[in-house]
């Protein structure tokens, strides 16, 4: 068996940043650790014969798995102290630690200056979940003299407002689950194209809770009210009303900054799908404003952004860019970032989530065909299918079935093409996404292999059946009419698009 392994210690030193290292080995007095440290830290990938012939060091290698173990306790130490105020949630634990070190030190006046001071700073930004522990250690204050000075309406204060903080928490979580909800199905099944899939999604947005914006208590319930209406009506194909409740949230954060403050990529992600369902809809002198928001905050944030939030900064931007390309027709400034695309991919590896892995395939593959790009189409397709599983997004995997069999039609594999057909004609059926618009397809092609000097006629029946299903969410994810049209006058999809722009 290959020594060459994953290993978390070398994962999380790897990943630090050059300030991280230099701040871990300043605050480390550990010669041994240091040793490790820099050893684990020059490994490509980790690989324990090669560790051990590096240390050089019988008292670390000796007991490798007790020392990885407490230099991996003593790294995350360091980096909760070099991160100690990057944010209003540790500043607060901090001062609650303060407050009770000195609380059991008996120094209580300076303890209830703290906490009065952590309290006003928790509520300015509606910190719930700290604020339920302030209140823990303020009763403890309470109670130190037997309640002395504390009478009946005080006490009433602290239970109104223990019970208010109790029901904030539990309005937010209920209106968070009733997002999951809405996501998980939304991500996996993709938009709704029947009355059975709609009455899914309408069966989540009945829910009590959303019968009435006033049902949000906080702001960050307010927040996932419309989070969750943009995104029902974008599942049901009702771009306008999506849009509408996009543009509620953009207003709501910008509104509320010290709530939202240490959630940048929040607004973020509001905006780039605001900037595309705005194009969507053609509401181009909205969609500069908002672009030029995006722009703001996209530069304010690459100074300052941690990995997390860099990985959805790739993420998002290139995922909009290449999709506003590819809905004005401009497919040559769309293919330029397919190199710095794939770049990213390789960079962040498995931390891309499986949908935008998707996505990214699904839109170079696309782009590709558009140019008649076949060959390079095809290698983007099977890495869709290589790197993403059917259940983490059933649409656009039925989707790229058939582009597939497009792909090895005009790269003329008619050898392949019968067995191809027949498979996707099976995978389709068996995973409940064999829509009359797919089927049309996989038949036209069955006939044209069958019937090859027919396929001008054969695609033009296409089209005119394709129309005629007028089915808007097949074709947000891929203008197939077009494509075919472009089969039948012989220029390319870019062409054909183009030409239709005019």
């Amino acid at each position: 068996m290959s020594k060459r392994i994953s290993d978390n210690l070398h994962q999380l030193i790897i990943s630090l940043t050059k300030s991280e290292k230099r701040y871990f080995k300043i605050d480390n007095s550990n010669s041994k650790q240091i040793l490790l440290f820099d050893v684990i830290d020059k490994l490509k990938d980790y690989d324990s014969t090669l560790l051990i012939k590096k240390v050089k060091d019988a008292s670390i290698t000796n007991q490798l798995a007790l020392n990885k173990s407490r230099l991996y306790a003593s790294v995350l130490k360091s980096l909760r102290a070099f991160h100690s105020n990057n944010t209003i949630d540790s500043q607060l634990i901090n001062m609650y630690l303060n407050a009770e070190l000195l609380f059991n030190k008996t120094l209580y006046k300076q303890s209830k200056k703290i906490l009065t001071q952590a309290k006003k700073i928790a509520d300015k930004h509606e910190k719930h979940n700290i604020l339920i522990l302030l209140s823990k250690l303020e009763k403890k204050l309470f109670e130190k003299n037997n309640y002395s000075g504390v009478d009946t309406e005080r006490i009433e204060d602290i239970i109104n407002s223990d019970k208010s903080l109790g029901l904030s928490i539990l309005n937010h979580v209920e209106f968070w689950g009733l997002k999951s909800l809405l996501f998980s199905h939304m991500y996996k099944q993709g938009q709704a194209r029947t009355k059975a899939e709609q009455e899914e999604f309408n069966g989540i947005i009945k829910h009590p809770l959303l019968k009435d914006y006033k049902n949000a208590t906080t702001t960050e319930s307010k927040y996932l009210y419309n989070h969750i209406y943009s995104a029902y009506h974008f599942s049901s194909n009702q771009f306008s009303e999506s849009y509408d409740y996009l543009m509620k949230n953009v207003n709501l954060i910008e509104d509320n900054p010290a709530i939202f403050k240490e959630e940048p990529n929040t607004l973020f992600a509001i905006l780039t799908n605001v900037i595309f369902i705005g194009n969507q809809l053609k509401k181009y002198d909205e969609v500069e404003i908002l672009l030029a928001k995006l722009n703001a905050l996209v530069t304010k944030l690459e100074k300052t952004a941690n990995d997390d939030l860099k990985l959805k900064l790739f993420g998002s931007i290139y995922s909009l860019e290449i999709h506003m390309y590819v809905q004005k027709a401009e497919f040559e400034k769309a293919y330029a970032l397919i190199p710095k695309i794939v770049f990213g991919i390789q960079k962040y590896g498995n931390k891309v989530p499986p949908i935008r892995l998707a996505d990214f395939y699904y839109s170079m593959t696309a782009v590709c065909i558009a140019l008649q790009k076949y060959s390079e189409a095809l290698q983007y397709i099977n890495q869709l299918f290589s790197s993403v599983k059917i259940a983490e997004t059933e649409d656009l995997y039925a989707f790229a079935q058939l582009i597939k069999i497009m792909i090895h039609y005009e790269l003329e594999h008619t050898d392949l093409l019968p067995y191809i057909t027949q498979s996707t004609y099976r995978c389709l059926k068996k995973n409940e996404k064999f829509y009359k618009s797919e089927k049309l397809i996989l038949t036209t092609y069955k006939s044209v292999l069958n019937n090859p000097t027919e396929e001008t006629e054969l695609f033009k029946k296409l089209v005119t059946d394709l129309k005629a299903e007028n089915e808007e969410v097949m074709l947000n994810h891929f203008d197939f009419i077009s494509f075919f049209e472009s089969k039948i006058t012989g220029d390319s999809m870019d062409e054909t698009l183009n030409v239709k722009r005019q």
